[in-house]
């Protein structure tokens, strides 16, 4: 992971550091935009999860993104409410994307992990609001697309759509489910049942 956190040009890699009671002394010391915890084994120790915990705590500025090795804990690292989400094993560029989008202050879930957070955080039968919170069918499609971690372009060519359609539609959906972003978008979708 180290490594390919150095190849990214916007990050900078400080140290790594094998506990999160070193993580939690180096966020004392030094402002840290984003710590990137590294989960290999098959679960996540419930004292890893409280050191993720600790860190959001006591660093509020602080993004703690959680790289796991087995997608099937994702539920258990959830309890730390991580700032993004990751496969251990996720390329270069999907950890660019998870940890800019952490350090911006908002959910990131690697494209690798999404359907597995999708399902994880999915409880049945949720309803909407109110009338004016439904989605029509082609906004169903866009954003099943985007919890499927389709991009604009993807979701376009897969739907016969211009690109700008796509955007304003996720515009008109982001407001429709009260989201900031498409992943907040995708999971809302996911609770209230309106994904395949």
């Amino acid at each position: 992971m180290r490594r390919r956190l150095e190849r990214l040009s916007a990050v900078e890699v400080l140290e790594s550091v094998h506990t999160f009671e070193a993580a939690v002394d180096r966020c004392a010391r030094a402002r840290i935009d984003v710590v990137v915890a590294v989960f290999d084994a098959k679960t996540v120790p419930a004292r890893e999860l409280a050191g993720a915990a600790s860190i959001r705590t006591r660093f509020p500025a602080t993004r703690v993104v959680m790289a796991l090795g087995n997608p099937h804990r994702l539920c258990q690292s959830l309890g730390a409410r991580p700032d993004g989400l990751l496969a251990a094993a996720a390329p270069a560029l999907e950890v660019a994307d998870v940890v800019g989008t952490a350090a911006a202050g908002h959910l990131a879930v690697g494209r690798s992990l999404r359907d597995a957070f999708f399902r994880a955080c999915a409880p049945a039968g949720e309803a909407a609001e109110s009338p004016l919170d439904e989605l029509t069918p082609r906004e169903l499609q866009i954003i099943a697309g985007g919890a499927r971690g389709l991009t604009s372009r993807e979701i376009a060519k897969e739907l016969h759509l211009a690109i700008n359609t796509v955007d304003k539609a996720l515009t008109v959906i982001y407001r429709k489910l009260r989201a900031r972003n498409r992943t907040e978008a995708c999971l809302i979708a996911a609770r209230r049942g309106l994904l395949p």
